[in-house]
């Protein structure tokens, strides 16, 4: 029987803070104890699994339960039952190289993220639609398909390490095993987790490892199957780490209950004939639980050979835990065919920073019944933290500790590693809600807890985060309501992280750049000041002055379009190239123009945008890579040019790499290659 879980302690949080210009934290009153759990036993942990999946079932029944009683008029569909169809039953599941070469924008330093594009300065690496690309791109002239191979599946993300390559594919289930109790949850990939989760396409991953030491005929050498969609990866050295989650853990055959409540509520017999139909309901699904296969220590096989510990002893559970999914942690040699090491979390997945020495995964809980909460929690949103050890061998993997934070992250750059602390920048709630706040929060591990040892609380009441960057000793957040507040936070001391002072201007910032120790360059959208709220607008680039901590100034400003306007790297850091020895940058950009106050613009230029960033000149724009939209393309959510809304922001053009004087602009069609000295002309065009 599932038995209510609560954590040892909490933080009391910490009441919102005097609107000085210094805002200064103190140490909380009380430390979280929410440690992983290791599990000793599979039987242990086939027992929690089932008890997770039982849980998640009478929460929707009981949901059910509850509207009937209630008299709710809000659900008008007409079903008995929904069964789905399946079995639960599983079996044990040419030149010389340019001088100047853009790299992928990473968070950290030695960190790699796994991402679409790839070079080494003379090949470019391509994980996109269904294949395995390698493109011939120097001499730029000469820039043609050197091979290609078809995956089987979608092209999520590749790692490069010299004369291997790593590719992560999306694959169906069915692919993986013919049968299983999973049922994945159809979400999409989340970079910005504005308004997403982190829990990733909903399929299954393949890893497969290419030799490429002749570029134009890669060989498999490994291949890797996970039941989990991909969530993160990190590589350090030769060594990748791979996050990936099962979404949701159910039997496929379950029956779910629904009412046409849009009449007269029920009462009476009538009521009561529906409630027992609902227990009727939950009785078959408890013996369906009770008589299903879950093989749940299956996360990882390589051919028929499974991957992990035997014995379940590479599985954790959360003593808390709203959701119902498996998270594991894969790390493996590039460069060998070792055994990889597995770590593997009973809970749902998260927004995940990693530096050279740990990975972290943020994990939003809500209070909600039957499934535990935290003692003395005075709100219904906060976030476990796991760390992770993780470094440049696979066996120095293994699970280090957890500590808790109230509200939600945004997504990795809220998180930040400085020495043996750990900063992370929390909202809880969002915007409309009245109530909505953000925190600051520093945690240090004391055995197996992470403990918050300073904080800073009621951050910009009525707004919540758009943006967080950490640098060094220094902390930036920008919130947003109407105005963007850009807030400087100084954490030299941990145990007291100060906000030193604050700039409002319109508009906000969804991604914010370093340019040095006292310079920021931020991206994101202009705004229209409506009174009460804002309507988003154009795509704003601004170099904020941060030397004086307590003065930060607005250097420069660019605006391009209107509402409409779009960037794949507005919502997604990874589409950003910025070459900081020669202050360049390029920016994939749709941009759409006569909207506003609202109304869409409508499309005036798709491609890329080249500028000079500078100090003392702003931000100047050296010219436009042209790059129009093919006759059919879904790559926009509602369905073209200039109407997408600010958290969907894409282009056609993905990805952008320089190579010398030499532009490259990959689209999921072509690679297009300009002189950034005469942009506007082709110098090659290699269509897929």
């Amino acid at each position: 029987m599932f038995r209510k879980v609560t954590s040892l302690s909490l933080v009391a949080f910490l009441a919102a803070c005097s609107q000085t210009q210094e805002q200064k934290g103190t140490g909380p009153t009380e430390p979280v104890a929410v440690a992983l759990q290791p599990l000793s036993t599979c039987a242990e942990l086939d027992s929690l699994v089932r008890a997770k999946t039982k849980a998640a079932m009478n929460k929707t029944l009981d949901a059910s339960v509850n509207s009937l009683n209630s008299g709710s008029t809000s659900n008008c569909v007409m079903y008995d039952s929904v069964p789905s169809a399946g079995n639960v039953a599983v079996s044990g599941a040419s030149g010389a190289s340019p001088s100047s070469v853009s790299q992928t924008n990473n968070q950290v330093v030695g960190v790699d993220e796994a991402d679409i594009v790839k070079t080494d300065g003379k090949f470019i690496y391509l994980a996109l639609g269904s294949e395995f690309r390698i493109v011939s791109a120097w001499p730029a002239a000469t820039t043609s398909i050197a091979s290609r191979v078809t995956l089987g599946g979608t092209a999520k993300k590749l790692f490069v390490d010299g004369n291997r390559a790593l590719v992560y594919v999306s694959v169906a289930r069915s692919t993986i095993t013919e049968q299983s109790p999973w049922m994945l949850s159809q979400a999409s990939d989340c970079t910005y987790g504005y308004n997403c989760d982190f829990s990733g396409d909903g399929n299954a991953t393949k890893i497969i490892i290419f030799d490429i030491t002749d570029r134009t005929a890669p060989a498999v050498v490994r291949t890797i199957d996970m039941p989990g969609s991909l969530i993160a990866a990190r590589r350090i050295g030769s060594t990748v780490h791979t996050v990936a989650s099962i979404g949701e853990l159910t039997v496929p055959s379950l029956e779910y209950y629904y009412y046409n409540s849009c009449g007269t509520p029920l009462t009476g017999d009538a009521l009561t004939a529906e409630l027992d139909k609902i227990e009727q309901i939950r009785a078959r699904n408890i013996a369906k639980i009770d008589a299903a296969v879950f093989d749940v220590g299956v996360l990882a096989k390589e051919g028929t050979r499974v991957l992990g510990k035997m014995d379940c002893s590479d599985f954790y559970r959360e003593t808390v835990g709203d959701g119902v999914g498996i998270t594991s942690v894969l790390s493996l040699d590039l460069q060998t065919n070792s055994d990889p090491t597995l770590a593997n979390v009973l809970s749902r997945a998260g927004a995940v920073y990693a530096s050279a020495s740990s990975l972290y995964m943020s994990v939003t809980h809500t209070n909600t019944s039957g499934y535990g909460w935290f003692d003395g929690v005075a709100t219904d949103e906060a976030s476990t933290v796991h760390r992770f050890q993780i470094g440049t061998k696979p066996t120095e993997t293994r699970y280090l500790a957890s500590g808790a934070v109230p509200g939600h992250v945004l997504n990795q750059f809220a998180m930040d590693e400085n020495g043996q602390y750990l900063r992370i920048a929390t909202s809880k709630g969002k915007v409309p809600d009245p109530n909505v706040e953000s925190v600051l929060s520093v945690l240090s591990q004391q055995g197996t807890e992470l403990k918050v040892v300073g904080q800073i609380g009621g951050i910009a009441p009525t707004e919540d985060i758009r943006s967080v960057r950490f640098e060094g000793d220094r902390g930036y957040v920008v919130t947003f309501k109407k105005t963007d507040p850009l807030f400087v936070l100084n954490l030299a001391d941990p145990t007291k992280p100060v906000i030193t002072g604050q700039l409002k201007i319109p508009g906000f910032s969804t991604y914010m750049h370093p340019l040095d120790s006292g310079h920021i360059l931020a991206l994101g959208y202009e705004a229209d000041d409506q009174g009460s709220f804002a309507w988003f607008n154009g795509i704003q680039l601004q170099i904020f002055d941060v030397t004086d901590m307590k003065n930060p100034l607005l250097l420069h400003k660019k605006v391009y379009g209107t509402r409409g306007s779009s960037s794949s790297a507005l919502t997604d850091h990874l589409g950003f190239t910025y070459l900081p020895d020669r202050n360049l940058l390029t920016l994939p950009m749709s941009i759409c123009d006569g909207g506003g106050n609202g109304q869409y613009g409508t499309l005036s230029f798709s491609g890329v945008v080249a500028m000079n960033v500078s100090l003392a000149n702003g931000i100047t724009e050296l010219g436009r890579l042209e790059e129009p939209y093919p006759a059919t393309y879904s790559g926009f959510q509602y369905g073209g040019a200039c109407q997408d809304w600010w958290t969907d922001s894409n282009s056609v053009v993905r990805r952008t790499v320089v190579m010398d004087n030499f532009l490259y602009a990959i689209s999921d069609n072509r690679v297009r290659v300009q002189d950034l000295g005469s942009l506007g002309t082709d110098v090659k065009l290699v269509d897929f």
